[in-house]
């Protein structure tokens, strides 16, 4: 698989298939499960192969900035490299659901760009993703991961909250992966707090709603979200508890059944990137 030509490259995996039939796109280890967990187990009682590309699950040997050693204490390991916690987190996450997983070395935003200093220079929408230096190297493996994997649908964040890395992912991928074998996840816990904002986007790129019944994978969604446990502060306060905001999140309204929603790109939607081959 030539996914090691540029600054992106594999850091550790589980793969055992030379094919695959969904993949999740996770800016960071943790969005895929949050976001899409009652879809994996859905699909992996139907016997699809599933894959987890997450591309900033680097670590930074440090030194660290203020606002890094801030989310470092938020996340409970202000002496340890965190990244080493939340890898072997995402594992057992990954276990829960059966899914197979790649991750790349790349640092996420938080110690890749230097100078933020606030959550504000984190989730901050109007910095074009194109000028993060890694992109154009993103929209090569994406572009190369596709290549490898030519029957997959590719499921990628919308990009709800406005984290930089969640917008540089959705960019590269609207840039030049298949609109056809594209769809949208509702990036959780922000989508639970950017109703508006979801809707702007969604109406604004003229998207197709998709939903999925997760009623019977609800349970499993919820179990594997636990395992995230330095995360879980950061989630959700009490005594409010994560089950909570993922059962009020998902429920159907005035039904008793659960659902995921995913949305695709038609004839009459408007892209948010320009697309390779366009002028």
């Amino acid at each position: 698989m030539p996914i090691d030509k540029h600054s992106l490259t594999p850091l550790q995996q589980r793969m055992r298939y030379a094919s695959y039939d969904e993949i999740v796109l996770s800016p960071h280890l943790d969005d895929a499960v949050l976001s899409c967990g009652g879809a994996l187990d859905v699909w992996q009682q139907q016997g699809k192969r599933l894959l987890i590309v997450t591309a900033f699950a680097g670590s930074d040997p440090g030194p660290y900035s203020a606002l890094a050693e801030f989310y470092h204490h938020l996340w409970n390991m202000p002496d340890q490299d965190p990244y080493v916690i939340r890898r072997e987190e995402e594992a057992q996450a990954m276990n829960v659901l059966g899914t197979d997983y790649l991750w790349m070395s790349t640092k996420e935003i938080l110690y890749r760009i230097p100078g933020l200093v606030s959550t504000k220079d984190i989730c901050n929408a109007s910095i074009p993703a194109e000028e993060d230096p890694i992109y154009q190297d993103l929209c090569v493996w994406l572009a190369e991961l596709q290549q490898s994997f030519p029957v997959a649908r590719f499921f990628v964040p919308l990009a709800l909250g406005s984290h930089r890395d969640h917008i540089l992912i959705r960019q590269a991928a609207d840039e030049v992966l298949d609109p056809h074998k594209v769809l949208f996840y509702e990036d959780f816990p922000y989508a639970a707090f950017a109703t508006e904002q979801l809707h702007t986007l969604t109406t604004s790129h003229r998207l197709q709603c998709e939903e999925i019944d997760i009623t019977a994978a609800l349970g499993q969604r919820i179990q594997a979200t636990l395992q995230y446990r330095s995360q879980l502060p950061m989630l959700c306060r009490p005594p409010k508890r994560i089950e909570d905001y993922i059962e009020q999140y998902t429920r159907k309204e005035n039904e008793s059944r659960y659902v995921e929603r995913y949305w695709r790109a038609t004839a009459q939607s408007v892209p948010f990137a320009r697309r390779k081959g366009t002028d």
